[in-house]
């Protein structure tokens, strides 16, 4: 079970028609799928910022003034949590994810 979902996550891709906020909770629900995955928090964030569609990483980029992956792990987990929170109403059913709450 855990080498399948290791594997979602390390393959993981924004649909076409999903909202960056949709594509946020679907990784972090990997994550809380799978807490034994092993990956180191600067993989994490690069494959989540290599996943989204190009629209979605301009967004990303232009609000973080310059390159999300210019910025340390940490700063841009809470950039993404932070623009998640601005984009959605919906409040998530385990509560609110801190910004500096990376994936274990």
């Amino acid at each position: 079970m855990t080498d399948h979902l290791r594997n979602q996550i390390t393959s993981f891709r924004q649909e076409d028609d999903e909202a960056m906020h949709e594509a946020w909770e679907r990784y972090r629900d990997l994550f809380r799928r799978c807490p034994m995955h092993g990956l180191p928090e600067w993989t994490q964030v690069s494959i989540f910022y290599n996943s989204v569609n190009t629209p979605t990483r301009m967004m990303l980029d232009a609000s973080a003034n310059g390159t999300l992956l210019d910025k340390p792990p940490r700063k841009s987990w809470r950039f993404w949590t932070n623009s998640h929170r601005m984009t959605t109403s919906i409040p998530h059913p385990e509560g609110e994810i801190q910004g500096e709450d990376l994936p274990s």
